[in-house]
């Protein structure tokens, strides 16, 4: 999975895989913010067995505000003419900082590839993702407590930690409420909150 939406609520929802790649997570966010802006929910998972036109069009909604048509069309008539291989479209994609697949489906929806080509160089974008999730498995073996931390910020946001060790330390919440809502022993809280920039009195 690389994120979700619900956007058919009076609260919407959107939530990326916190593991993704970084491109992978900015085109997902739009492609979820398109979903929510079209009122219906939304599940971008890395199968991609559906082809469905709502699908087709959040990603030509993440596709136009990462690679602007003009710009877009420039750096094509620039690069060289010859097949359209994953080193090109990684190229292509570099230019605009999203990923060699979310270029080439931007390639195909201008009419400057097919969807053949899409269906050709899948299993290797499929196979880059594959090495990159155990690349970073492989560098992430052997940390420890650090690395919980650092997910722990992500997960809760700075922002929400920040906010609740101001209502802590205002005297809002007690120590017992503080440790509850960010999920962490009272003694740990001095290392989360440090990740967010914020001394606990």
């Amino acid at each position: 999975m690389r994120g979700f939406s619900l956007g058919d609520g009076t609260c919407p929802i959107i939530a990326l895989n916190g593991a993704d790649w970084p491109r992978g997570k900015v085109y997902t966010l739009l492609h979820e913010l398109a979903h929510v802006g079209f009122r219906s929910n939304g599940l971008c998972d890395l199968q991609a067995t559906r082809d469905l036109t709502l699908e087709r069009q959040c990603d030509a909604v993440a596709a136009a505000a990462l690679m602007p048509v003009a710009t877009f069309r420039e750096v094509l008539d620039s690069m060289p003419s010859g097949p359209i291989t994953q080193e090109v479209v990684r190229a292509i994609g570099n230019e605009f900082g999203v990923s060699g697949e979310a270029a080439l489906l931007r390639m195909v929806e201008l009419g400057r590839a097919s969807w053949g080509d899409y269906w050709r160089l899948r299993p290797e974008f499929v196979q880059a993702y594959a090495a990159f999730k155990a690349d970073e498995k492989q560098r992430s073996a052997g940390k420890t407590s650090p690395i919980y931390y650092q997910i722990k910020t992500r997960d809760l946001g700075r922002r929400f930690i920040r906010q609740m060790v101001s209502a802590y330390q205002e005297d809002v919440l007690s120590s017992r409420d503080l440790a509850q809502l960010l999920e962490v022993p009272y003694d740990k809280v001095p290392k989360l909150v440090a990740l967010a920039g914020e001394d606990v009195a």
